[in-house]
This record gives structure tokens, sequence and C-alpha cells, in this order.
């Protein structure tokens, strides 16, 4: 729940040589925010293995169900990691590595919780599966990102 790099706010600084610069960079871990979930997360996984036993007496689907549960879970349970640059915004949790370029984005949906960057220039029923969607820490990490999106992306448009 807090930026990358320290404490105290969002990482402004540039990058390595090599990359891009970073305009901002951030981290949240949802279930800081929510551990009584994470607790009925746990339960389920548990809930998982135990099917996986019952069902199949198998060493495997006892694996199989917890690590599904996790899977399908992922941006709760592990810290996301986002990235804006001058040329992309990027998350990643989990196993998961989502990045679009600026001038990919068609569409910013803005609500209480989040913003989704979408390459869809309108509603679509694939934009869940497609595009970035960024959670903040706090309100000034929020404040920040926003001036960067409204800068860079097309397309901004309030939808709570």
């Amino acid at each position: 729940m807090s930026a990358q790099g320290n404490d105290d706010g969002p990482d402004r600084g540039p990058a390595s040589d090599t990359d891009e610069a970073i305009l901002l960079q951030w981290t949240v871990h949802l279930w800081r925010q929510a551990p009584a979930r994470g607790l009925a997360v746990a339960a389920v996984a548990a809930l998982a293995a135990a099917m996986g036993w019952w069902s199949f007496q198998s060493p495997l689907f006892v694996l199989l169900g917890p690590v599904l549960v996790c899977t399908a879970t992922a941006e709760f349970l592990f810290p996301a990691h986002y990235r804006l640059t001058a040329r992309h915004a990027f998350a990643a949790y989990g196993a998961a590595r989502l990045e679009i370029e600026w001038d990919r984005v068609n569409r910013v949906l803005i609500s209480e919780e989040c913003v989704r960057l979408s390459p869809f220039g309108r509603p679509n029923r694939l934009e869940a599966f497609r595009g970035v969607q960024l959670r903040f820490c706090d309100a000034e990490t929020r404040r920040a990102a926003m001036a960067i999106v409204r800068e860079r992306a097309r397309g901004l448009q309030d939808h709570a």
C-alpha cells in the first residue's frame, strides 16, 4: 500500500539508462486493506484441497484446487505493482503482467476504486479481459496518476 521505493509517497525518479523514464510507480496490496477477505480466500483454498482429496484421493488434486483458487484471486492475494512511463501503463500481480501503450488507450473509465485504460472505443464484452486497471494506494498517488492519464490518454470519460 505504499509507493514503491519508499513509504512516503510515489516514486517519480527516472529509470536506468537502458529503460525509459518512469513517470510514476506504486504498489497496492488489497489483502492488507481487507484481511478478513484473505481469511475467506484461505478457507476456500483449504476447502478446494479437501474436495480434491475427497473426490479423487490424489495429491495432485489436493494441490491443484488451492493453486486454482490462488490464481483466480491473485490480484487480491499478491501485491500489485503499477508503473506509468512516457510510453505505456503497466500493472503486475502474481504471474500476470498487463501493459498498454498510451496511443492504444481509446477509453478511460474512472470509478471510485480504480481507473481502467481500455483499448476499445466503446463498451465491449471483452473489456474485462483487455487493457489495464489501475488501483491506488492513497489520494496523492491517485492525483498524480490521473494527471499523467489525462495528459497521455485520449478518450477520457467518467464512468462510475
